[in-house]
This record gives C-alpha cells, structure tokens and sequence, in this order.
C-alpha cells in the first residue's frame, strides 16, 4: 500500500485527506476521491488490483508525469497505464 500511497502523492499530485495507517488512505480531488485499503480489509471479495479513471485536460502531459514506461495503451483520446501489482489506471481527455 505504501507504494500506491507514494504514486498517488508523487505523481498524480493527489493530497491524503484521511488515513489509518496500515488500514487505508482516502486521497480527495476536486470531484471525486481515491481510497486504497490494504487487501482483505473489506467485508466482501475483491480482486488483487484497482481500476482506476480520472479525466486530464492533455494526455501527452500525464504520460510525461506518469511515466512512458507505465503506458500499456493510448488511443487519442484515452490511455492506459499500470503500477504493476497495484492498479491499472485509466485517462481521457477532457
């Protein structure tokens, strides 16, 4: 969990606004919020890894933040890209 808490702070510019260490970490932004919890801590099944989406104005500058080497996919208007073991995050234009 660490290291999703570190690319959501780092790279996705993303503020904590609520954590319990070892438990989950709620990041907010302006229409919606992001919370990781540490797997098995939900009352119901749920697969190794999220799905993320959140909306960029360009998608040229969120590759540069985020990294060519995390891209799986971009399509001109959307792209794709992976933390490995972590999350497979999705972008789109606005």
């Amino acid at each position: 969990m660490e290291r999703a808490k570190k690319f959501y702070i780092e790279t996705m510019g993303l503020e904590v606004s609520d954590e319990q260490v070892g438990d989950h970490a709620k990041f907010d932004s302006d229409a919606a919020f992001v919370c990781l919890e540490r797997k098995g801590a939900e009352s119901y099944p749920s697969n190794d890894k999220a799905v993320l989406f959140f909306e960029v104005a360009d998608l040229r500058s969120a590759i540069a933040a985020i990294g060519q080497d995390r891209l799986l996919q971009f399509e001109g208007t959307w792209l794709s890209c992976t933390i490995p073991k972590v999350t497979t995050s999705y972008f789109w234009r606005s």
